[in-house]
């Protein structure tokens, strides 16, 4: 099974097709040809355009999917054998349930919004650290002593940046959600 880890996660990141295919356990469409298609992020069914893909884990919205130009749309198989009678131009792939492959692949994309710059109250920041302009540290985030944080960086909520660390130029740092604080 592909970890989490091991694929492209950030928007900025090329994700294609093929990198998401392992978490979507598909059950029909998986195409070779598929696998270059580059995905910029998951859209709603109303609003897909090109680059988008799509989740149709309903049947009765088939009919806003024949409206939208998504990249690929993912359905349920339940009724993979009705969407493709719609004869949609675009890819059409089947998964035993579409709303979990929704959840699974939507992991991949960031949704975290950055905050204005500056330093959340509830975050602890060393003396001895250097922040750039436009530096953003979330809430509950520990900068320790001699840490460099050039401009733009953003650390985002419960990240930790150890001691002597130098973190390049709009980097972004998030917390781990499977990673427990110790007690």
């Amino acid at each position: 099974m592909t970890q989490r880890s091991d694929l492209p996660r950030l928007r900025s990141e090329k994700i294609l097709l093929g990198d998401l295919l392992p978490v979507l356990d598909l059950s029909s469409g998986d195409g070779e040809e598929l696998h270059s298609i580059e995905i910029l992020r998951i859209a709603p069914v109303s609003k897909a355009r090109q680059g988008d893909l799509v989740f149709v884990a309903q049947e009765n919205l088939l009919p806003l999917l024949k409206e939208s130009a998504p990249s690929v749309a993912v359905v349920s198989s339940g009724f993979y054998e009705r969407a493709k009678s719609f004869g949609f131009p675009f890819p059409l792939l089947s998964c035993k349930d579409a709303m979990l492959a929704f959840a699974k692949a939507s992991a991949f994309f960031q949704t975290e919004t950055r905050g204005e710059p500056g330093v959340h109250p509830t975050a602890y920041v060393h003396p001895s650290a250097r922040l750039g302009a436009g530096v953003f540290i979330g809430p509950h985030a520990v900068i320790h002593e001699e840490v460099v944080l050039e401009n733009g960086v953003a650390v985002h909520g419960s990240v930790e940046v150890g001691a002597r660390s130098r973190i390049g130029a709009r980097r972004r740092h998030r917390a781990d959600p499977r990673r427990r604080p110790s007690p």
